[in-house]
């Protein structure tokens, strides 16, 4: 199943369907851990060599709005895998350095116009979040406009974020000892 914008022909996938999809083929065994397309794969839908290795045929071309079929691609699994594993490398490093677990955290916000959009279960299936309770996350939408209006319109907003500046710590995660090992690490599914 799936929508599209406008109800029109689906053109191509968007970054939180491209997400969702993942995980419904991680889920079904269509991936392996380390984000290659499985046996299983054929089972569901017509698996090819592509320009950018082994694809997978979501829609026919006459399904589309394009005229080409809608595929998911290799490169495509890829591309999520790096961010997924550099995402997660940088939740676990600040953990670490905090001292926290992650049965400690009390919410996990997702902010953003792409993160209003983001399945939490989703992102707990592919591991770019840790394994936590479903009702932890919640996704807050534009925060940083949203925390501006609010700051400027208080009397004290100014001097409130002023303080939080001062508790800031800045952590460069490339030079962390670690950080190349977990990313690694966390690249796999």
């Amino acid at each position: 199943e799936y929508q599209v914008i406008g109800n029109a022909a689906p053109k191509g996938i968007c970054g939180s369907g491209a997400v969702d999809l993942l995980a419904v083929l991680l889920a079904n065994d269509c991936i392996s851990r380390e984000g290659t397309f499985t046996d299983r794969a054929e089972e569901y839908f017509t698996l090819r060599e592509g320009n950018d290795g082994q694809e997978i045929i979501l829609l026919d071309q006459a399904d589309t709005g394009t005229g080409n079929s809608l595929m998911f691609t290799q490169e495509d699994i890829r591309q999520l895998q790096l961010a997924k594993g550099a995402i997660r490398t940088g939740i676990d490093i600040l953990m670490k350095k905090a001292r926290l677990q992650p049965s400690a955290l009390e919410k996990i916000y997702i902010a953003g116009s792409f993160g209003s959009y983001l399945d939490a279960e989703n992102l707990i299936k592919i591991g770019l979040l840790p394994a936590v309770k479903r009702e932890k996350i919640k996704n807050i939408g534009n925060a940083a406009a949203e925390g501006a209006m609010i700051t400027l319109a208080s009397d004290t907003g100014l001097a409130d974020a002023d303080q939080i500046r001062k508790k800031i710590h800045h952590v460069e995660l490339a030079n962390q000892p670690d950080f190349q090992e977990k990313f690694l690490q966390n690249l796999n599914f």
